[in-house]
């Protein structure tokens, strides 16, 4: 259908110049000559094309007021995924880097106390990379380094355990910021791309990321003064990537917009944010993405169709996540299923493994539904998406 050509189009550009019709006509030809043939001028187009648009919203809400609402919490038969009991990596407060097997990070009807030894400081979050034999270690500070898995220290045998900084060459007050598996490194046609909390980011081809053997790193990106990584992301230049900020904007960009550029850079702007207070707390790739997850610091949360987010062009402040409450922030977003599972971390050291099916699916616009009761002073600082760990009775 001619609309969702044009619709494509129009997602496609960051500069809405482009969409004049001189401009339209020698990028679009043919499109051009087929909307004018159809609609008689390019106004007349331009003009269908936002009725179009309007029309179309309309039917996407209706359709989902038939399907959800903004209680809707599904209840649904979970089968274990053996994806489960791959390692999952930890990171602590005094930036060690931990391996945690499927029974440290137990489903629970209810939060619990984390506790390590004082030298490793507090679990404040995971991630999962699934099955590998090493890993790549990028540092907050920029540089990255290879790992054997055997080398980082395991919460089973933590007693035993060497922390990360003997282990590696790495500056005291730095730690590691994300963790690659290694084989991913070696797609060469694929790119690596960094994420900064202050809104930057840059592309770069993974064959410039040669093998790191031994405590030496070296550098993977360049960081402005006070910023640090908040994703590193692998995966081919024909793909989505979307941002998502403390104060609760999301934008949905094409990974083409981010041109292919040096380790050595600091990269370009990828996301408006709302003054030195905002910064961008989630970034992941969209390729396949269905449905996100979002929780706040408060503990709200709530699932959200990820159709409600269209393709935008780079730098803008995109769409609204959440309805933030006064002084709360968002500290996650991740793509995620019904069949996944959610654990989210709190500042004091608490705990909590729960199905992504527990948060509701809501609108853009929704608060969502408090789904962690926090103690005074507590706050949870974030919340990654694990494999599906089966069922829990009563949760």
């Amino acid at each position: 259908m001619l609309m969702f050509r044009l619709l494509e189009v129009v997602e496609s550009v960051s500069d809405a110049s482009l969409l004049m019709g001189v401009g339209f006509k020698l990028r679009h030809p043919e499109l051009y000559e087929t909307s004018i043939k159809t609609y008689g001028s390019w106004e007349a187009t331009l003009a269908r094309l936002v009725v179009f648009v309007r029309d179309k919203d309309k039917l996407e809400a209706q359709d989902r007021s038939q399907h959800i609402s903004e209680d809707t919490v599904e209840k649904v038969h979970r089968e274990r995924d053996p994806a489960a009991e791959h390692p999952t990596w930890g990171f602590t407060t005094k930036g060690e880097l931990l391996s945690l097997k499927a029974e440290d990070l137990p489903l629970k009807p209810s939060p619990e106390m984390f506790v390590l030894p004082e030298l490793f400081g507090q679990l404040c979050d995971v991630t999962y990379e699934g099955s590998f034999a090493d890993v790549t270690v990028f540092t907050r500070q920029g540089q990255y380094f290879g790992l054997m898995k055997d080398l980082v220290p395991r919460v089973a045998a933590i007693e035993r355990a060497h922390l990360l900084h003997e282990s590696l060459d790495m500056q005291a007050n730095d730690g590691p910021a994300a963790v690659i598996a290694t084989h991913r490194l070696r797609q060469r046609e694929d790119r690596l791309i960094h994420v900064t909390a202050r809104g930057k980011a840059k592309a770069t081809q993974v064959r410039e990321y040669t093998p790191v053997i031994g405590r030496n790193g070296r550098d993977a990106f360049l960081l402005n003064d006070g910023d640090k990584p908040i994703a590193v992301l692998v995966g081919e230049e024909f793909n989505g990537l979307f941002c998502a900020s403390a104060m609760g904007q999301g934008i949905h960009m094409s990974a083409q917009d981010l041109r292919s550029m040096g380790r050595k850079s600091v990269g370009v702007n990828v996301m408006k944010l709302a003054g030195e207070d905002d910064r961008v707390v989630s970034a992941f790739l969209t390729d396949s993405v269905r449905e996100i997850a979002v929780v706040t610091a408060d503990g709200y949360g709530k699932r959200i169709s990820f159709r409600e987010f269209r393709k935008q062009g780079r730098g803008g402040a995109g769409m609204q996540v959440l309805r933030l409450n006064p002084n709360d922030h968002v500290v996650g977003v991740a793509p995620c299923t019904e069949m996944s599972d959610l654990l989210l971390i709190t500042n004091t050291g608490r705990i909590w493994r729960i199905p992504s099916s527990t948060f509701a699916i809501m609108g853009r616009p929704a608060r969502g539904k408090r789904v962690f009761e926090l103690d005074d002073h507590e706050h949870i600082c974030s919340m990654t998406v694990l494999p599906c760990g089966g069922n829990v009775l009563d949760l």
